[in-house]
């Protein structure tokens, strides 16, 4: 399995538009999706569009020990993402949790998805 590295876009603190945002990176289904956030992970959300016409999930795999000492509580798998939904919001992933030993989050999709990850850093206040 290939990776596929997926950029990530930084929230600007005064004001940005989905045109600016883009769609993110296109999702290979047979691939593993790779993010390097800009910042801290707890300060990162992931928006993934499904348009495939039937229902996926995708999967943010647990981290390696170190950095992510709670690793052993495993993968987290998203909600449903249907036709009708279409997006789903990852919320923000715990470092301790999720993060690889070279800075990197990992996100595997089901068979035949297709779509966009977008991971957005949100700027501290």
């Amino acid at each position: 399995m290939a990776d596929t590295t997926v950029a990530t876009v930084d929230l600007s603190k005064t004001a940005m538009t989905d045109a600016a945002i883009g769609l993110g990176t296109a999702i290979a289904a047979a691939n593993t999706h790779v993010i390097t956030p800009n910042g801290p992970l707890e300060e990162m959300v992931i928006r993934v569009a499904n348009t495939e016409a039937s229902t996926n999930v995708v999967t943010v795999l647990a981290g390696d020990n170190p950095p992510a000492g709670s690793e052993g509580q495993g993968n987290f798998v998203s909600a449903a993402i249907d036709a009708t939904t279409g997006i789903v919001i990852l919320p923000p992933l715990e470092s301790a949790r999720y993060l690889q030993d070279n800075g990197t989050v990992r996100i595997t999709v089901e068979a035949g998805m297709t779509g966009f990850i977008l991971p957005i850093q949100v700027p501290r206040v």
